[in-house]
C-alpha cells in the first residue's frame, strides 16, 4: 500500500497536516519495512522535515509503539503495537474465555494459573487463578516478567517469526536470575527449538529458586500465538513425577482455550 508523503501544517483546516495524521503515516510505512527503518529515510520517504518527524518517533517510543534498535538506529513497529493489535482480534470474550481455562487448570494441578501476554522483551501478567495451597505463588496481575527465563516468555516467544525474534535477543535484558538462568544467545535458540517442538515449555527454576513452571500458548483463528497460559508452584510439589501430569494439563486447556478462539489444529490426511 502506497504511503502519501506527509503534508506540512497549513493552518487549522489543513485536516491531513494533523500530528495524529503524520504519526499515522508513520506507523504505516513502519508496517511495509519491518526490516526497520532509519530517521533520514522516513523524512524523505514521508516528506517531512526531521526536528517534527523525531518529535512523533519520540513519542510512539516513549508509548512502546515503536522501538529504536540501538544497533542500526532504525525504528520498528514496537511490541507493544502488536500485543495491541492481537488482543483487539482475539474479540471481546478472550479473557472470560481464558479465565474459565485457568480456573480448570488450577483445579487440576492444585497450583497457581497464569496468563500472560507479550509486551517487547517483556511478559505482561493479565490474569491469575491461584492456588488452594497454604503455600502458593502469587504475581501481581499487570506486573512484568523477563521472557528468557521464564516458562511464558518461552512460550510466547519461540513460535514469533525470525527477524522479530533476532531484534528481541538485541534488545531484551538477559539477566542471570539464578544458576539454571540461560543467558547466552546459543543457549536460548536450542531451547526455543525445544519449545516449538514439544509445543509446551518449562521454567526449571530458572526465574526464582525453588519454582517451576509450564506453560503453553494460546493461538487464535489464523493460528498466531496471541497469549500464553502457564503453572507454576514450588519445585518441591512439581517434581518429575508429578510434571507430566502439569503438561498434560496445561497443552490440554491451551488447545481447549484457542479452539474456542476459532483455531483449528491441522491434522495429516491418511496417506
Amino acid at each position: 500500500m502506497a504511503i502519501n508523503k506527509m503534508e506540512e501544517s497549513t493552518g487549522p483546516k489543513g485536516a491531513h497536516s494533523t500530528t495524529v495524521d503524520k504519526a499515522i503515516s508513520v506507523i504505516q510505512y513502519l508496517a511495509e519495512h519491518p526490516e526497520g527503518v532509519g530517521v533520514n529515510a522516513l523524512c524523505r520517504e514521508l516528506g517531512t522535515q526531521k526536528p517534527g518527524l523525531l518529535r512523533i518517533l519520540n513519542a510512539l517510543t516513549d508509548a512502546a509503539w515503536v522501538i529504536k534498535d540501538p544497533h542500526s538506529l532504525r525504528y520498528r513497529l514496537g511490541y507493544h503495537l502488536l500485543t495491541l493489535s492481537a488482543q483487539a482480534l482475539l474479540g471481546p470474550h478472550f479473557q472470560e474465555i481464558a479465565h474459565e481455562g485457568l480456573r480448570q487448570l488450577a483445579t487440576s494441578t492444585n497450583e497457581t494459573a497464569n496468563l500472560g501476554v507479550l509486551d517487547q522483551w517483556n511478559i505482561v501478567f493479565i490474569d491469575q487463578v491461584e492456588a488452594v495451597q497454604s503455600i502458593r505463588l502469587q504475581v501481581r496481575v499487570g506486573s512484568r516478567g523477563p521472557v528468557h527465563c521464564t516458562a511464558l516468555g518461552k512460550a510466547l516467544t519461540a513460535f514469533l517469526p525470525t527477524d522479530r525474534l533476532q531484534l528481541l535477543w538485541r534488545l531484551a535484558p538477559y539477566t542471570q536470575f539464578t544458576a539454571n538462568t540461560l543467558v547466552s544467545s546459543d543457549d536460548l535458540s536450542m531451547e526455543l527449538g525445544r519449545v516449538r517442538q514439544n509445543g509446551f515449555a518449562i521454567d526449571d527454576e530458572e526465574h526464582r529458586d525453588g519454582v517451576r513452571c509450564v506453560s503453553a500458548p494460546v493461538r487464535n483463528y489464523g493460528g498466531d500465538v496471541v497469549a500464553a497460559l502457564s503453572v507454576s508452584g514450588p519445585a518441591t510439589r512439581i517434581r518429575d513425577e508429578v510434571l507430566s501430569h502439569v503438561i498434560q494439563q496445561v497443552t490440554q486447556v491451551a488447545h481447549e482455550v484457542s479452539a474456542q478462539l476459532g483455531h483449528r489444529t491441522q491434522t495429516s490426511g491418511p496417506g
